[in-house]
């Protein structure tokens, strides 16, 4: 009578344990949602038993309204599956490489640029950065596949892959603006972006898209405190450090043919005709600075620029037309302009081929050495005298601009061979 029981006890805990497991299996199967369509992208898996999820991550329009970014490059910048973003300048380069702030780009875990496939609509573009290949404006989301992808797509693809997918269907008309600006006035940054979409009743669908954007310089200089913070000294300046020349000849047009010997020597002129010394000012620097063991050196931060200045424009257009109801025709065009500003060091220091052809001899009128002499640590002008032409007035600096112009044009064709598969076809240029 106790074994009964015991053993009914038994099947008892038994059957409550399997109620109680069956219950969150059966609640989770009628809570799953009826999946519609599943798109697999670039498989040459015919298996199916061997396929697997890969980490997939999307970005929208949304989600960059709602974080206040002010451009998909901030937005991307702050992920935490990318590094080193172009996104802002960096003057100070290092291992990492320096940064423009011109050109937005994917460097998916920070394995390199040239390491991230970025995609066009799903096709390859020859240049990757997101700002001339399609307007902010008119980027539906971002598909990023966050495992490597170099099986299918090469060694470009080694981090990751990410497609931007663009706007393709929109009725009405939107429009974004923005602007920063700092409490000084010296810097600016102002975006426009106008989206434009139409669908007819004859199965044309026309959407047409641009912005403008334009990003003002800011040079070291308009920030003192950190000019005078920044440690930006060379040791060649201007007049310069000069050494006695043993056995040297003139020889115009070839080598003198000497050495340089003895100790440094600098020229007399060397922070004389400094009349502002702050080194928070722009052009505090007139004819070098005196440094202990017979050096004049040349502080070149305030030729430096915090931001370069840059203007960009991105017009796209996509016209979709059903020709029937299994065949869709669609054309994409996209047209990115970039106006770069690029500041740095007005002149660079004296190289061996100059140390080896300049001499001023003894007898010259305006040689105080009393020798023979040659320019050891020199720089043929840095903020004083006759400048050259590309010299910017309003900086000191030297300025030089790049532009870039790139166009993109696509067709193509979408069939429908069954109800459940759909067949692409593309020429682009």
């Amino acid at each position: 009578m106790q074994t009964n029981k015991k053993q009914y006890l038994r099947r008892m805990i038994s059957a409550c344990l399997a109620g109680a497991m069956a219950v969150p299996v059966i609640a989770s199967a009628q809570d799953t949602p009826e999946v519609e369509e599943v798109v697999v992208t670039g498989s040459f898996i015919r298996n199916s038993a061997f396929a697997q999820n890969n980490p997939v991550d999307t970005v929208t329009q949304s989600d960059i309204l709602e974080s206040g970014a002010p451009s998909m490059g901030n937005y991307i910048r702050d992920l935490t599956y990318t590094q080193n973003t172009n996104t802002v300048a960096n003057v100070n380069a290092g291992g990492s490489g320096s940064q423009s702030s011109v050109g937005t780009t994917f460097n998916l875990r920070g394995l390199g640029e040239n390491s991230t496939l970025t995609l066009m609509d799903g096709m390859r573009s020859v240049d990757a950065g997101i700002n001339t290949l399609l307007p902010e404006i008119a980027i539906d989301r971002l598909e990023v596949v966050l495992d490597g992808g170099s099986a299918l797509y090469g060694s470009d693809a080694v981090a990751g892959v990410v497609n931007l997918i663009p706007v393709k269907d929109f009725d009405g008309i939107r429009v974004r603006a923005y602007h920063q600006q700092d409490d000084p006035g010296s810097f600016e940054d102002n975006k426009l972006g106008v989206l434009f979409g139409r669908n007819f009743n004859n199965g044309v669908n026309w959407v047409v898209a641009a912005d403008y954007a334009r990003t003002t310089p800011l040079m070291t200089y308009e920030r003192p405190r950190l000019l005078r913070a920044d440690y930006g000294w060379a040791t060649s300046g201007n007049p310069g450090v000069w050494k006695e020349l043993d056995g040297a000849t003139p020889n115009i047009g070839g080598t003198h043919g000497g050495s340089l010997v003895g100790d440094n020597l600098p020229d007399p002129d060397c922070g004389v005709y400094d009349e502002r010394l702050d080194l928070g000012l722009a052009h505090n620097n007139q004819s070098g600075i005196p440094q202990p063991g017979g050096n004049c050196f040349f502080p070149y931060s305030q030729q430096w620029p915090l931001a370069e200045g840059k203007e960009e424009y991105n017009i796209f257009q996509h016209l979709t037309y059903d020709l029937s109801s299994g065949v869709q025709l669609n054309a994409q065009m996209s047209l990115a302009g970039r106006k770069s500003e690029n500041h740095n060091t007005l002149s660079y220091q004296l190289n061996a081929n100059n140390r080896g052809a300049l001499v001023v001899p003894e007898s010259h009128p305006a040689n105080p050495f009393g020798v023979d002499v040659g320019p050891n640590l020199w720089r043929p002008f840095a903020d004083w005298g006759t400048m050259p032409s590309y010299r910017d007035e309003t900086t000191g600096a030297r300025k030089q601009e790049y532009e870039d112009t790139i166009q993109r044009y696509k067709v193509g064709a979408a069939f429908d061979l069954t109800d459940t598969w759909t067949a692409n076809t593309n020429y682009s240029w």
